[in-house]
Parts: structure tokens; C-alpha cells; sequence
């Protein structure tokens, strides 16, 4: 089932330029499985990078925050995809939860990518631009970096070789921060699929080269045709805590005003594609 999902997935997070070699050292605990070619691992990431879908898309999902001890909990949320001359782009709306009210976030990827909120309980505070690494939603582990994967476009990737992950034969690349990367993040260690160029697994690296966040996909479901993720996981490798991204309705192959994704229009209210075009699951 994953064979022909896992490319929307990718597509619905990530778009980016052409990476260098680097020039850093891999983290430590990579497995090194001979000395590819660089030019091969620029080809691969070409290929994957021009893979996904081709019209904007709508998503229902809940985040389901999983602790280690302690009571579980949702946060509901909706959001719209798209593609504009920068890379891929999203409107994400979280329902309120707690005090704080919610959320709404753009998240713009590309070798300049950026994220920003406007939080509705504040309404005279204008949309500001946020850490690309904050979570999602307070008390979460799923963060905008998760979803946009701007390492695409970090200047340093390295094709180390190719091994089994979830059962799948992956494509192992690790990718070195730029300087001006989210402080005390020391890289990302991507596991892709050899076939169809999509993330099967991606976790983000300390500065000693150990896991600090992992992200797998875990379930797919068939839409209009097409295979979509149904449930990713993120999973913080300190305290084992862990929140699953689990998709609950879609609707694939819209047409969406671009305007929808500039940040000035955050505080305007956005409804839904109506009912009939939403498959719920």
C-alpha cells in the first residue's frame, strides 16, 4: 500500500532546490554502506523533489498528543495545499484548546522558508513570523518543520547508502544545517523510498548526532484515486512523549485562490470546500 502513497505525502510538505554535498561530517550512528555517488544522491533528490500532486488539496485531521504517562488529548484542525514559485505552502486553522484559544499558521517552504501565526484570542496582534521548530499547538511534538521539511533546501546532503526501514528499502541521506538553522539542531537523517522517492522515516539530530524528535509514516488511506497519509507519528526520543498526526477527512484536486496563503490574510476566517467534495474516514 505504500508504494504508490508514499509520493503525496511528500507532496503535500515538501518542494525544494537542487542541495550540495556536504561538507560536514555524517552523525554519529549512520550506517555507511559504501561511497555512492554524489552526483547519484542529486539525481535521486531531483526526482523526488518533482514528485506530488499537481492541484491544491484540503485536509481534516486531528493531532492526537500520546504522553508517555498522563491522559491523552486532541487538538482538531483543517488545512489547505498548495504550491506557489517559492515551493509548497500551507494554511494550517487549529480548533481551540485550553486557554490559549487557536491557532492559524502559513507554512511557506522553499530555501527561504518561514512560518506565521495569528492567534484569534489576540485579534489586534498582526500574523508574526515564528521558529520553524515551536509546536504546532502548545504541549504538542508535531511542529511546522515537520510538515514543510525545509532540509530539502539546506546547501549540505549526502547520499550515505541504502538500507531496510520499516520494510521498506530507503535511500539513507543526512543533511547538514545552514548557520543561520534553528538553534541546537545539529542535522536530519532522512530514510527515502528507492522507488518512489517519498520519507519513510525523518529524524531530527542533536549536535551529537542522536535522534531528538523521529518522524514515521504509519497508515495510508486511498482518496480519489490516490493514496494519501492517513497517520504520521512524531515522536520526541527524550521523554518517549508523542503526537500522531491522523488525517480524518480530504478533498484532493481543488482550485484555490493564492491569496488564501499570504500571511496578511490570517485573521479572515476561511470555510471548508463544501461537504459533497470532503471524503470523511
Amino acid at each position: 500500500m505504500i508504494r504508490r502513497a508514499l509520493f503525496v505525502w511528500k507532496g503535500l510538505v515538501v518542494s525544494a532546490a537542487l542541495a550540495a554535498p556536504a561538507a560536514a561530517p555524517p552523525p554519529q550512528g549512520y550506517l555507511q554502506l559504501g561511497g555512492p555517488d554524489p552526483a547519484e544522491g542529486r539525481a535521486i533528490l531531483e526526482q523526488f523533489r518533482a514528485a506530488g500532486p499537481e492541484r491544491p488539496y484540503f485536509l481534516e485531521f486531528v493531532l492526537k498528543q500520546l504522553p508517555r504517562r498522563g491522559s491523552e488529548w486532541t487538538v482538531p484542525g483543517r488545512l489547505w495545499g498548495s504550491r506557489n514559485a517559492r515551493g509548497s505552502v500551507m494554511r494550517i486553522e487549529l480548533d481551540p484548546v485550553g486557554p490559549g484559544g487557536g491557532r492559524r499558521l502559513i507554512l511557506q517552504n522553499g530555501p527561504d522558508a518561514a512560518v506565521w501565526l495569528y492567534e484569534p484570542a489576540r485579534p489586534a496582534a498582526a500574523p508574526r513570523r515564528i521558529d520553524g521548530l515551536e509546536p504546532l499547538a502548545p504541549g504538542v511534538e508535531i511542529s511546522a518543520f515537520d510538515l514543510q521539511m525545509p532540509f530539502l533546501y539546506w546547501p549540505g546532503s549526502r547520499l550515505l547508502g541504502t538500507e531496510r526501514i520499516r520494510g521498506r528499502p530507503a535511500h539513507l541521506f543526512v543533511f547538514s544545517p545552514p548557520q543561520h538553522s534553528e538553534e541546537g539542531l545539529g542535522g536530519v537523517r532522512a530514510y527515502l523510498d528507492t522507488q518512489y522517492r517519498a520519507p519513510v522515516q525523518v529524524e531530527l539530530l542533536d549536535p551529537s548526532g542522536q535522534p531528538r524528535t523521529t518522524l514515521s509514516l504509519v497508515d495510508l488511506k486511498k482518496v480519489s484515486e490516490q493514496w494519501i497519509p492517513k497517520d504520521i507519528d512524531v515522536r520526541n526520543e527524550a521523554s518517549r512523549d508523542k503526537t500522531r498526526f491522523s488525517v480524518t477527512g480530504a478533498a484532493l484536486g481543488l482550485d484555490l485562490l493564492p491569496e488564501l496563503f499570504a500571511p496578511a490574510t490570517l485573521p479572515e476566517a476561511v470555510s471548508p470546500p463544501p461537504g459533497a467534495q470532503i471524503e470523511r474516514f
